[in-house]
Formats: structure tokens, sequence, C-alpha cells
């Protein structure tokens, strides 16, 4: 283990916002880490509940736990908070653990040790378990190639919704992090993470692919990701134009992409199974007109799969039916239409 310096070498960013089931093991899980030499910087987001006396508790325990709080700022101005902490962290190193989620004891010692054998390693990712209602777990996709990659390599990656960087398993270099600005966060888009990241890979340097678990992710009713899954969606298209139609021409040249290309994959991997997800929770709360809307966008833009489904959907939204079984069943048509 690491001996205690002065300065922290790993900055931990903990944005947490009426979290008081799940604070504490969020906090815990760092404390417990192998590797000692951080500072936990959490910033409490005008929480209603008990979750800002938690973290003074354990702030008052352990002076490397740096507890904040501020008025609420919400999702949409999420970049305020994270650069906030940012501006206030001490590490070579950035970490990312938002209040509901948590690491393995392992997690800090792993990543530390990557990034001092790799000189220019500019961002390390691993592993991450989601952790879905009622305890089901599930591993996370990883990405299409492991170890030490490039940036323009991961950058592609990314632009093509193929990266799978998750924030909770993410360790960055403080230097290019601050050279970009700090974190960023499109308007109209409820995350910082992908804005951030798709800047952050266009720096010369190296990213690396650590195969152990380095992250608990914790999904939950009311998360953004489910809650806000169709602008998460639309805006990382956006994102991922915008930084592309922005890119230097040698490398917008060695990515081998076309803006096209861009907008075919993230309609099939997230705006088309998003529409999906937002017609079903419309028929669930009785607004038919609402889901006619996303089955709608289905008909005209989806997969054959996908165009089936918006049809369901449509037809069911006129005829008062109840969609679940029917959509259950378009699945299974689906599928052999597929393998016809």
């Amino acid at each position: 283990m690491d001996s205690q310096a002065e300065a922290p070498l790993v900055s931990i960013i903990s944005p947490t916002y009426n979290h008081e089931a799940y604070i504490a093991e969020c906090i815990e899980s760092v404390i417990a880490q192998s590797y000692q030499n951080w500072e936990m910087l959490v910033i409490d987001d005008g929480s209603t509940d008990a979750t800002w006396d938690i973290v003074q508790q354990f702030a008052a325990e352990d002076a490397r736990v740096r507890a904040f709080t501020q008025p609420n700022k919400g999702i949409w101005r999420l970049a305020e908070t994270y650069n906030f902490a940012l501006e206030r962290s001490r590490g070579d190193l950035i970490a990312i653990l938002e209040g509901d989620d948590f690491w393995p004891s392992h997690k800090l010692a792993v990543q530390v040790r990557a990034h001092r054998e790799v000189p220019d390693l500019i961002l390390t990712h691993g592993t991450v378990k989601v952790l879905r209602d009622g305890g089901a777990v599930r591993e996370h996709s990883s990405p299409p190639v492991g170890g030490v990659q490039s940036t323009s390599t991961y950058l592609r990656y990314a632009l093509l919704r193929e990266s799978h960087l998750m924030p909770v398993s993410v360790m960055m270099a403080r230097r290019p992090l601050v050279d970009i600005g700090g974190f960023s966060q499109a308007a109209g888009f409820p995350a910082v993470d992908y804005s951030t990241f798709v800047r952050l890979l266009q720096i010369p340097g190296q990213v690396a692919y650590l195969p152990d678990i380095l992250g608990y992710w914790r999904r939950s009713p009311l998360q953004a990701t489910r809650t806000l899954s169709a602008p998460l969606a639309s805006g990382a298209l956006r994102v991922a134009l915008e930084a592309y139609s922005q890119l230097p021409t040698d490398l917008s040249a060695r990515l081998a992409l076309t803006p096209e290309k861009i907008e075919r994959v993230h309609y099939r991997m997230a705006i088309m199974p998003n529409c999906v997800h937002s017609m079903r929770v419309c028929f669930r709360e009785g607004e038919p007109k609402a889901a006619r809307s996303f089955a709608v966008r289905l008909m005209k833009r989806g997969s054959p799969k996908r165009r089936l489904q918006g049809i369901v959907g449509y037809v069911a939204s006129y005829l008062g039916l109840d969609a679940d079984p029917i959509f259950s069943i378009s699945e299974k048509i689906a599928m052999r239409l597929r393998g016809s």
C-alpha cells in the first residue's frame, strides 16, 4: 500500500442528491480501498432527505472525505457541480463515484498502477456490474478491443456508442481534463460524461480497458437514465455530430466515419430502443396520444423490427388495447422474420 502523501494522488468526485439509502455504502467503499492515497469530494446538491447529515458524519471521522453542499442545481446543470469539485480537487488523477454507486476495494490500486506504467495514459476504465431493481446483477458491455489503445481509436468507439465508458469505472489524468476546460455538458443534455469523454478523447494519448470489475452501477426507477432516456439518446447524437463536425481534417480522415453513419448507429442502438421504451411507458400511464407520437417515429426511422413495433403501438393506441402483450407477440414475430 502506498504511503500517505501531503497532497492526494487521486481525487474522487461524488455528486449526490437524495441518496440517503446509498451514500453510506458509497463512501464506505472508498474508505475500504486497498490504495489509501485519495481524497473524496462529496457535493450534496441540496438534498431534502438525510443525505447531507450522513455525509457530514463521514467527513467528521475522516479528513479525506471533504463535504460540500449547495442549493439544488439539478441534472441540467450537472457540469457546474462537477467543475466545482474539480476546481477544489488536488489529485493528479480524477475518478467519479456518484452517490448511489460503489466500488470494489481493489479499484483505485488497479487503476493507479496502470496510470503509472503508461506515462501518456489519459483514461482507464474497466468492467462494471449493473445492479437492477430487485437485486439482479448483470455485467455491462465491454469495448470491442481490450488493452491499451490510442485515444483516436476510442474516439471512434465513442462516436459510434461502442466505447462503453461508464463513469463509475473511469479514472482520468487531471492535466488533459483541465486542458479541455473541465467537465462539459451540451445544452439540453442531462449528463456530463459523454460530452466530456468525446472532448477528452480528441487529445493524443492512450486509453486502457482493464478487465477487472472496477465499479458497481445502481439502476433505479427514478434514475435519469430511465426518466430522461429520450433526451439522453437524442442528446448524445447531437453531441456526437457536433464533435465530428469540428474535428481536425487529419483526425476526421483517420476515423473513417460520416455523419450519416454516426446518425444511423445512434438511431439503431439508442434512439429507436428508447422510443419503444417511452411508447410502452405512455401506454402504462394511460396516454395513448403520446404513445402514438413515438409509434410514428418508429414507423418512419426504425428497422423492420422497430417499424413492426410502431405499427402495433399505433393501432393499439386507437383501439384502446393493452399494448404490452401485443409487443411480446411482435417481438416473437420479428425474431421469426429475422431468422427466415
